[in-house]
């Protein structure tokens, strides 16, 4: 009984302070948010992390888009889980481009063209035909959301993909070739999108690749 009127007590003082002060919103959303964000960065870099730990984060990537708005999600989120390409478990790089594929339409195109873009092209040289894969498939994701320039700047880097050794990297250069295509004016495409592309076909391309159709 003591325990309720306690309960009840401190139930009536917190409904006397929210009349006496309302609460604004703005302000306690960006106070969850500061206190989402440690916790974010305790599960990425604390001692106790591990890429089961950062991957079971990656997985949640959208909701926590989603929640930290884009403004957020650009200068806390996005710092924290880049980290995850210092990994030396391939299997988290992969997720890392698995994320980003789904994130993307929240980060603005501002922050994929300068932020992201050389973190994907990076990955292309990678050890791991995994993560050259899933990084390529990232960048097909993405094209309809980047600038003219950059998309063509990407696809001069994957058109050479079209004559790697692994047939899953090939086949996702082909996505990427196709996509880039969707989201290309079309006088672009056949100016200089299709000459790269025809190019690393006449190099030896896989037979596959010379199924892709603009």
């Amino acid at each position: 009984a003591e325990a309720a009127a306690v309960a009840a007590g401190a139930a009536a003082a917190a409904a006397s302070a929210a009349e006496a002060a309302p609460v604004r919103f703005d302000g306690e959303l960006a106070l969850v948010r500061s206190l989402v964000e440690k916790v974010v960065l305790e599960l990425i870099t604390g001692v106790k992390s591990t890429a089961e730990v950062k991957r079971s984060l990656l997985a949640h990537a959208v909701p926590l888009a989603v929640f930290f708005g884009r403004s957020d999600l650009n200068d806390a989120l996005l710092p924290l889980i880049i980290t995850c390409l210092n990994a030396s478990e391939w299997q988290l790089r992969s997720a890392f481009f698995q994320a980003v594929a789904a994130i993307a339409p929240h980060t603005g195109r501002e922050s994929l063209d300068v932020f992201l873009l050389p973190c994907l092209e990076q990955a292309l040289t990678d050890n791991e035909a995994a993560v050259v894969c899933d990084a390529v498939r990232c960048m097909a994701a993405v094209a309809k959301h980047l600038r003219k320039r950059s998309l063509l700047a990407a696809a001069r880097k994957v058109t050479p993909l079209l004559r790697h050794p692994s047939p899953a990297v090939r086949y996702a250069a082909i996505t990427f070739s196709a996509s880039a295509a969707r989201s290309l004016p079309a006088a672009d495409v056949y100016a200089q999108l299709l000459p790269m592309v025809e190019s690393n076909l006449r190099h030896g391309g896989a037979p596959c690749a010379t199924r892709l159709a603009f």
